[in-house]
């Protein structure tokens, strides 16, 4: 009998496991909206995605490409367009490394900047009205969640 249970609860854990990804997925939505992010960049005419790439920038300083491809978790071919994009509306400059001239580096341009800081307090006001929500006890548990997982530990 008791092998029965364990099969069951080994059933029931993998197919939680299989629900997982959609409940995150879904999560995920639900949080960018509770968050407001396309209200936040609205006005800036940017996708999340390229303000995921500019954010790095912002937060790193200039960084080569295949750095900036794997920090955003996109190919490089992709982050390319978008460099390219962002680079033509002003807000990034692309060059080379002067000790390596293969290397292409990339950087926020103050327009940029300002449009991250911007965009950054709309976000952070919006995330201080959602933890508002929980007990200081709460949030402590939810970043150190949220650490664990974007970490890896």
């Amino acid at each position: 009998m008791r092998n029965t249970v364990d099969q069951d609860s080994r059933a029931k854990s993998a197919a939680g496991a299989a629900e997982l990804p959609e409940v995150m997925v879904s999560l995920w939505q639900r949080l960018a909206t509770a968050l407001k992010l396309a209200d936040a960049l609205s006005k800036t005419n940017l996708t999340i995605g390229q303000f995921v790439i500019m954010m790095h920038l912002f937060k790193n300083g200039p960084l080569s490409m295949s750095e900036l491809s794997d920090l955003a978790n996109i190919s490089g071919p992709t982050t390319t367009g978008v460099i390219t994009r962002l680079e033509r509306g002003g807000l990034l400059t692309r060059g080379h490394d002067p000790e390596d001239r293969r290397k292409v580096i990339v950087d926020v341009t103050p327009a940029g900047a300002r449009i991250v800081v911007d965009a950054m307090a709309k976000v952070r006001k919006r995330w201080g009205l959602l933890l508002n929500k929980l007990r200081p006890s709460e949030q402590e548990g939810l970043v150190a969640l949220l650490e664990k997982l974007v970490d890896g530990e």
